[in-house]
């Protein structure tokens, strides 16, 4: 939550703005929807505020789908 306060804040002084913000629960394990959502949007960025696990399994599944942002 904290980050999703501080976004629109912070990212403006980067030249950066938050085009897609959306939630998943804690322990999601098919982020699949979410991720092809996201790409349509060709982000050059994810920020990310999941935990360890949740990352790492979004990470997989980035990689998967041969995304290239950075992450």
């Amino acid at each position: 939550m904290v980050m999703q306060k501080a976004a629109p804040r912070i990212l403006p002084q980067f030249n950066l703005e938050t085009f897609f913000d959306e939630r998943h629960p804690r322990g999601t394990k098919d982020y699949y929807p979410f991720l092809t959502k996201l790409v349509t949007k060709k982000p050059d960025i994810l920020l990310t505020a999941s935990g360890p696990g949740d990352f790492a399994l979004m990470g997989k599944q980035i990689r998967e789908l041969g995304f290239t942002f950075y992450v």
